[in-house]
């Protein structure tokens, strides 16, 4: 655990550096936190991320109860002070009860009205939609890293001719950044995180 603690915390810290402001979301790889139960969802909050999008309700990568919905998840208190909550912000998902990722392979082949047509249903239904694309995703450069197998199907599927649909799904909806979307733009001031270090 304390690995992982000290690699999201350097990798927060280089990102501010390089951007000068801070960095609020995280999103673990290959949604490798799984579900609500994993240790790792309360040192993700204590690093200083005021938001997380790592938990999917689609099966294989995640759980049936993770949530659906954007989610305010709490802990005990640690004994010397409060836990840090943190907001859970789930991908899009379509296809009823096979809840499907919007994002990855099954969000590359469909057309972008239905993916458009299952945020507007989960908007009605009191949700945020959350899109995930990957910026290899849209590039039409080859899949970063060396795939075979499974992994390299989940990554390669649905690739060609995916930057026209991608186009076609952002010009369905007014999409933004899950920063302005989740009201967290303001929470704290832009390049307060790169002063602070120069000053100290």
């Amino acid at each position: 655990m304390k690995a992982f603690q000290d690699d999201i915390e350097r990798a927060k810290e280089i990102l501010e550096d390089l951007l000068g402001e801070p960095v609020l979301g995280f999103r673990a790889p290959e949604w490798s936190l799984r579900s609500l139960g994993s240790s790792r969802l309360p040192v993700v909050a204590k690093a200083g991320f005021l938001y997380d999008s790592s938990l999917t309700p689609c099966p294989l990568a995640g759980r049936a109860g993770n949530p659906r919905f954007a989610s305010r998840l709490r802990w005990d208190d640690d004994g010397l002070r409060k836990q840090p909550d943190l907001l859970e912000l789930p991908p899009l998902t379509f296809g009823g009860p096979l809840r499907l990722p919007a994002g990855s392979w099954t969000g590359r082949l469909v057309k972008p009205e239905r993916l458009v047509r299952a945020a507007l249903d989960h908007a009605d239904d009191g949700g945020m939609p959350v899109a995930v694309v990957h910026p290899w995703e849209i590039s039409g450069r080859p899949t970063p890293g060396r795939l075979s197998g499974i992994a390299k199907f989940i990554h390669e599927t649905g690739r060609r001719g995916f930057q026209d649909r991608f186009r076609e799904l952002l010009r369905g909806l007014p999409w933004t950044t899950l920063r302005a979307a989740a009201g967290l733009a303001a929470v704290v001031p832009l390049r307060s995180a790169a002063s602070r270090r120069a000053a100290g």
